[in-house]
């Protein structure tokens, strides 16, 4: 499940690297110019402007799939931005294994006791049940994408 996670993930981080910097392959570039998509690419094709953003004042979530979205069934994926200086709350996902994926920026993550220190391209694998969360030591914002194993990822403050 672990290797299915990390190999998803890397999949996932190319395809938003890519749209970010217009470069994606000539077949998402055709279907982002199409207003009239067939039934069939509707539930495939998520556009940015349906992302599920959530503000807060540490930073924003950016969900892109997720079973309660529709369009994922087991797992969910996002994007989450950590403000210079910043830390969101403690929490934990009780079912669902997360891989977390650090874009850009630098983190103190916590995992229960035990803090780590990561850089831009680093990817942590937090097991279902354990507390963390991520403070922003760096002067840029932290950017990172993060990948559930369950549609419906579940969130516990500590």
């Amino acid at each position: 499940m672990r290797k299915q996670l990390l190999n998803l993930l890397l999949c996932v981080s190319i395809f938003l690297a890519g749209c970010a910097g217009r470069q994606a392959n000539s077949i998402a570039l055709k279907m982002q110019g199409d207003t009239t998509l067939p039934a069939e690419l509707q539930m495939v094709l998520r556009r940015a402007h349906q992302h599920q953003v959530i503000s807060e004042d540490w930073g924003t979530l950016s969900w892109v799939a997720s079973k309660p979205l529709g369009n994922a069934e087991g797992l969910t994926v996002g994007r989450a931005t950590i403000k210079a200086g910043q830390t969101n709350p403690r929490h934990r996902h009780p079912k669902a294994e997360e891989v977390l994926y650090l874009l850009k920026g630098r983190i103190n993550h916590t995992l229960d006791d035990k803090t780590i220190t990561m850089s831009a391209g680093d990817v942590v694998t937090i097991a279902p049940g354990v507390f963390h969360n991520a403070s922003c030591i760096g002067k840029e914002d932290a950017d990172m994408i993060v990948v559930y194993s369950q549609g419906t990822r579940g969130f516990e403050l500590e």
